[in-house]
């Protein structure tokens, strides 16, 4: 050994018996894969480290895994266990070690050689070390020497941090897993003497353990509390949880509360990374090393900090960002000297991060920025600390950046904090930016567009108004302005004034050189294209816009303007082809995390799909992939009423007509104003529940009124692919199409391929029957009067109108007699073969 061995011990007289594995009374939940893991890592001569925060399981884990070897007889006798935690010296964490094998003879001196010779004479043995943190040098000492000596022996050790030594396997223990934390805090709470009804709430229970880290120390205190405090009641507490979270009577011991589990990983830091942690403790969500330098006073000491800590199990790493468990943020939040000025500190990082990110920020800064986003808000909160108009511009910045990826109550928080930086900032103390009118421009046109994607579509045009007062010509600002007004006007079903709108935009993108704007003015032009059915160019402006977006790496607006030519091909009837295109925008959506085209591009998806008859693709549709976003709600109306047609659909095709007319009521009712595309689509599928189920269903006016208006032409595309739906309904529900075989000339004839019917000896009848057939090839819904039908099977032959009209009368009533009463019919102008009848005319010869 490298370093001194520390002084020996002497072994009690006679074969003194090991310590045994402590006893566990409770159940065992959600670590059996860990325990596989670590039996399948156990190995002669090896070393293999449990790692992980303070209660997290390690140390139950290396005891079932231990007491699992034992009973399985693989080393029955010959598995020892010695705590090393909280000892404070290396003499008696040996004397710890020592008593947990047996010895014999009086007075024998024990060092770590002499050990490791026991070990090597006992054989196959397991040696477990737990919680060694304390004694990481003693620790890795003895196991040097231990393997060296004895060959067959295996070590099992629990840390908060990897000992470093050679082929030393790392096992880290995680937190549990939501389902085995939930059930874990009520095996728990049910001992505490819980009453059963009060864990039913398990949306509360799963918040819960999620705001514990799913620390099985932490569950364990706190269901330790559930005698007298709900899993609400706890969460309304955790701002609180040292007090929640520990032992009732606060016994001693390191697992007696979680603020002193914590506190020893605390007294093993050094004084750098204390002040280290304290100051990361700011950052709520996972932060990246630039961030972490930000807020440190020797930016360049943060790898190395950082690292130590990841070591130590007290930040998390994941692909290159790290956070702390929430426990121990705000056991680090205690120890912070002048949170004040950190928190500055962080704001300005946030801040000169904003201005990198650029006009246009790539799909990778924007995912950045959606994984720190409660760091963003917490710096657009605190930047009017440093100046309002720098407050204004990081909310714009985030506003772009952010937008359709983000639920609209947040979009609605953010502008609503940048538009009051924007009031302030006029009057503020600071000295004013000299570009402080294009940032008051830019809040008014993130103010739009939260207005238009909640509906208020004569709000967004006002707020655009102030933009266009605020903005100087020549500037993307301005040219965004122009876009959106074109959007807005179309929205209102004022297409020419949509499309000049649009291509004075366009024109200002060329006149000022700002070629990058191009694109997304394309897609809006082939959208009004869209609306006034000029389909082929509405499809040369959505490949031309694709082509601009590849060409300048926007994946985004690629996605949209695929989808733009996937209800190209929808309104063209190319349905395979708008299915392929749909899929494909839909997977770009996704990847991007672009929220509200998800939502649109599934409700023309799923329209589709029930096109071509598949009702269950569509309803598998109309859910969101991604977890726990799965059933989240649209956040703009207009596509939450598109969704909503086809969900009425659905519900109507199985029976649910009034289900279904709530759906559409309940769409309806979350329009705003100016959306007429939208509400023409729920129009359509009104009146079409309306003729095809018993109208009282319609019990909301508003959606009486559009089921009775629903017939009028067409205006935009949203109407125009929801009349292909209720038309491809109307198909679908139609009975199939009735078929009448007829003989040559007349002779005979088979409906629905009945028996033939002879009309050989019936002369006058065959004639009449011919007659009649020549009529509904020629003029198909076009009666025969009586004076047709008696030249027709009397040629000839002059009769009094009263008697030919009754022979005429009779015929008919004939041959309906013989099997034509379902097909042979009588209007206004005469009798007719049903228009809706197939014909089909044979040369056979009669039977």
């Amino acid at each position: 050994m490298s370093r001194r061995a520390p002084k020996a011990h002497r072994a009690e007289q006679g074969e003194a018996t090991a310590p045994a594995l402590p006893a566990s009374f409770d159940a065992f939940l959600g670590r059996e894969g860990d325990v596989s893991r670590v039996t399948r890592a156990l190995g002669p001569a090896g070393v293999t480290t449990l790692v992980g925060p303070a209660g997290i399981g390690k140390t139950r884990v290396a005891c079932v895994v231990a007491a699992r070897l034992m009973q399985s007889g693989e080393l029955e006798g010959r598995v020892h266990l010695a705590e090393l935690g909280g000892l404070r010296s290396s003499d008696e964490a040996l004397a710890t070690v020592v008593a947990a094998f047996p010895w014999k003879g009086k007075g024998e001196p024990v060092d770590a050689d002499a050990l490791a010779d026991r070990c090597a004479a006992r054989g196959a043995l397991l040696l477990v070390l737990d919680d060694v943190e304390h004694q990481l040098d003693f620790t890795k000492r003895l196991i040097e020497t231990v393997r060296r000596r004895a060959t067959e022996a295996r070590l099992l050790v629990t840390s908060r941090e990897p000992l470093g030594l050679r082929g030393e396997t790392v096992l880290p223990i995680d937190a549990l897993a939501t389902r085995d934390a939930v059930a874990l805090f009520r095996a728990r709470a049910a001992s505490a003497g819980a009453r059963p009804e009060g864990l039913l709430d398990t949306e509360a229970l799963e918040r819960l353990v999620a705001r514990l880290d799913g620390n099985p120390l932490a569950i364990e205190l706190a269901a330790a509390r559930a005698e007298v405090l709900s899993p609400r009641a706890m969460l309304e507490r955790l701002d609180d949880r040292f007090t929640l979270l520990a032992r009732p009577g606060d016994p001693l011991g390191r697992h007696a509360s979680l603020r002193a589990a914590i506190g020893l990983s605390w007294e093993l830091l050094g004084p750098r990374e204390r002040v280290a942690l304290a100051r990361f403790s700011v950052f709520a969500a996972p932060f990246d090393l630039p961030a972490a330098e930000a807020v440190l006073d020797e930016p360049g000491s943060a790898l190395e900090i950082v690292q130590t800590l990841v070591r130590k199990s007290l930040l998390r790493a994941d692909a290159d960002r790290f956070l702390a468990l929430e426990s121990v943020r705000a056991f680090a939040a205690e120890m912070l000297d002048e949170p004040g000025h950190v928190r500055r500190l962080k704001t300005q990082h946030f801040l000169d991060r904003s201005r990198r990110m650029g006009e246009r920020p790539s799909e990778s800064t924007r995912g950045a920025l959606l994984r720190a986003l409660p760091d963003w808000l917490d710096a657009l909160d605190r930047a009017s600390n440093i100046a309002a108009a720098r407050a204004v511009e990081l909310g714009v910045r985030m506003e772009a950046a952010l937008y359709g990826r983000i639920p609209l109550a947040l979009h609605r928080a953010i502008v609503d904090r940048t538009l009051a930086a924007a009031r302030e900032a006029p009057s503020g103390p600071e000295p004013q930016p000299q570009d402080l009118d294009i940032l008051l421009a830019r809040a008014h046109v993130a103010e739009a567009r939260v207005l238009r994607v909640g509906g208020d579509n004569p709000g967004a045009m006002r707020a655009l108004e102030r933009a266009r007062r605020a903005a100087p010509p020549g500037r993307p600002v301005t040219v965004e302005v122009l876009r959106l007004m074109g959007q807005a006007e179309r929205h209102r079903g004022r297409l020419q004034e949509a499309r000049r709108l649009l291509v004075e935009a366009l024109t200002a993108t060329d006149e000022a050189g700002l070629d990058d704007l191009r694109g997304p003015i394309l897609d809006d032009l082939g959208v009004v294209c869209l609306d006034t059915g000029e389909l082929a160019q509405a499809e040369q402006h959505a490949l031309d816009a694709l082509a601009h977006h590849r060409r300048t790496g926007d994946r985004r607006y690629e996605g949209i303007s695929i989808g733009h030519l996937g209800i190209v091909a929808h309104g063209r009837g190319e349905l395979g082809e708008a299915e392929r295109r749909y899929t494909h925008a839909l997977a770009i959506a996704r990847e991007v995390g672009d929220a509200r085209f998800d939502d649109f591009t599934r409700a023309f998806l799923a329209m589709v799909a029930l096109e071509q008859g598949d009702a269950a693709r569509a309803r598998a549709g109309l859910g969101r992939a991604d977890g726990d976003e799965a059933c989240r709600e649209p956040a703009d109306p207009r596509a939450h009423a598109l969704l909503a047609c086809v969900e009425a659909v659905l519900a109507a095709s199985e029976g649910r007509p009034t289900d279904a007319a709530e759906i559409l009521a309940d769409a309806r009712t979350r329009l705003g104003a100016d959306c007429d595309g939208e509400r023409g689509a729920i129009a359509r599928v009104a009146g079409w529940l309306a003729l095809s189920h018993d109208r009282s269903v319609m019990d909301c006016r508003d959606l009486d009124i559009l089921a009775g208006s629903s017939e009028a032409a067409p205006r935009c595309i949203e109407q125009r692919l929801a009349a292909r739906l209720v038309e491809a309904m109307r198909a679908r529900a139609a009975p199939a199409p009735r078929v009448l075989e007829v003989g040559p000339d007349g002779r005979w004839f088979s409906l629905e391929g009945r028996a033939r019917v002879s009309l050989v000896r019936r002369r006058s009848l065959k004639l009449l029957f011919a007659y009649l057939v020549r009529m509904r090839e020629r003029r198909p819904g076009v009666g025969a009067s009586w004076q047709e039908l008696l030249a027709a099977g009397w040629p000839g032959e002059k009769v009094v109108p009263s008697a030919g009209q009754r022979r005429a009368y009779v015929a008919v009533a004939t041959l309906r007699t013989l099997g034509l009463a379902e097909i042979l019919l009588h209007t206004d102008d005469g009798y007719l073969v049903d228009p809706a009848v197939t014909l089909r005319r044979t040369e056979e010869p009669q039977l």
